[in-house]
């Protein structure tokens, strides 16, 4: 799985919000600069970044990440899928995450789990 698609989505989503990179970076805790990074496909944000990003857009990691069915997913509007995909496990592997990623992308997973799950 490669990410060349975060960069447009993250900078279409984030506009399509009418947030700057500023409020967004703001509403993050992510320093401006490097959303614009991210946006220029310069770099590549961490499991915590990414999870900061999602929470502060109120999407999923899916949308970002292009791994959803072309739909974004509204936190508040529909439940984000349960099941981890083969692409998912493919991005762990790419990505050659540490155990502390591991263990944070579990503790992310857990709570969507609940979340899918609730009446």
């Amino acid at each position: 799985m490669r990410l060349d698609g975060l960069a447009p989505k993250l900078r279409a989503y984030r506009k399509s919000l009418g947030l700057t990179q500023r409020e967004l970076g703001s509403k993050a805790g992510i320093a401006q600069e490097f959303i614009s990074e991210i946006e220029k496909g310069k770099k590549r944000p961490s499991i915590e970044v990414l999870e900061k990003l999602c929470g502060a857009l109120g999407c999923s990691a899916d949308y970002l990440l292009g791994l959803s069915g072309g739909g974004y997913c509204r936190i508040e509007d529909e439940k984000p899928p349960a099941a981890l995909s083969r692409q998912i496990l493919q991005e762990i592997i790419d990505r050659q995450l540490t155990e502390k990623d591991l263990m944070l992308a579990l503790k992310v997973a857990e709570v969507m789990h609940q979340y899918c799950h609730e009446a």
